[in-house]
């Protein structure tokens, strides 16, 4: 079996990824290969008859591609992506600018695969904090032996005081069994690591985000999300947050579902504004008029650039998709 746990970044993926393993191990007959993975062109062969099991953030065309062939089983993990923006920020320190990246590009990835036959997860549901998470997944998975006690086991093992106390271990862990990154620590038993775990709280991008933050996500993420049942606001990237650069301002850089998309500046005057593409322009034109613009694929970065002139205000960019 091929099971692909395919989670929005700060939506409890590796929570489900452990649940899903020790969901696979009841099957004696058959070990478990897993792997952190977005394309199976990084996974190394396996000579052993074994159930896969990949974690992704970013999916790429080939784990697409076995889910619209039912080759795989995907787990679907999501969370309103305002708030894995503030968590991001919050557990590992980034900017907004890369935690905006991060999170649009998981959701975009995620907006490509057929959601029909997957079992979808959502972190505003507490699916982390319940037993009956494991047996829909032991359901799903159509695993033997995951009986009631198994399902209660399995949920304390993984509840939030164990977890809690299992991430306060890890500084203080043998070297072998951790991995050190630039922003944390991981178990690598169980891919925990120092940035898990903090509040653990729906709605806190609120309190941590200003308004213009939470309109730009909201503009770039509301058209994927409303896909798995996030009413966002489809917001303006506001003219606030277009730095300078050189002659012109840009947006942050941020990444969008693959196809066909449209943006209008809304200016006081008259200005000459570009949308750029995986680093290259696609289009060029003027303020106030719509422009088509097609992203190839979710992995290419979208940035939209206007031209500083020494007279009119710039308010806001809107983004609809075709």
């Amino acid at each position: 079996m091929i099971v692909i746990n395919a989670g929005l970044l700060s939506s409890a993926s590796t929570w489900t990824v452990n649940v899903i393993h020790a969901v696979l191990a009841q099957d004696a007959a058959r070990p478990t290969f897993r792997t952190f993975a977005d394309t199976l062109q990084t996974v190394p062969r396996q000579e052993r008859d074994c159930h896969l099991l990949f974690k992704s953030h970013h999916p790429h065309a080939d784990f697409r591609l076995l889910a619209q062939a039912r080759a795989a089983k995907f787990v679907i993990t999501l969370r309103d992506p305002r708030d894995c923006v503030a968590s991001l920020m919050q557990r590992f320190g980034r900017t907004f600018e890369q935690a905006l990246v991060n999170t649009s590009s998981s959701l975009a990835h995620l907006d490509a695969v057929p959601a029909g036959d997957a079992l979808v997860l959502r972190y505003e549901d507490r699916f982390f904090e319940r037993s009956e998470t494991i047996r829909a997944i032991a359901g799903f998975l159509e695993v033997g032996g995951c009986d009631q006690a198994f399902c209660e086991r399995t949920a304390a093992r993984f509840s939030i005081d164990e977890v809690t106390r299992l991430v306060a271990c890890i500084p203080d862990m043998p070297t072998g069994s951790t991995t050190r990154y630039s922003d944390s620590i991981a178990h690598n038993e169980t891919g925990f690591h120092t940035g898990h775990i903090t509040d653990a709280r729906s709605g806190k991008f609120a309190e941590r985000l200003s308004a213009d933050e939470i309109s730009i996500i909201e503009a770039v993420t509301a058209h994927s999300a409303s896909k798995f049942g996030y009413a966002l606001d489809p917001g303006v990237l506001p003219g606030t947050l277009f730095r300078h650069d050189g002659d012109a301002r840009a947006s942050p850089k941020f990444h969008l579902a693959a196809g066909e998309w449209k943006a209008r500046f809304v200016a006081d005057e008259i200005f000459s504004c570009k949308i750029h593409a995986n680093g290259s322009p696609v289009v060029s034109g003027r303020s106030g008029a719509a422009l088509g613009f097609l992203v190839e694929a979710p992995s290419h970065a979208v940035e939209l650039r206007i031209n500083v002139e020494p007279t009119g205000t710039f308010h806001h960019a809107q983004l609809s998709r075709l």
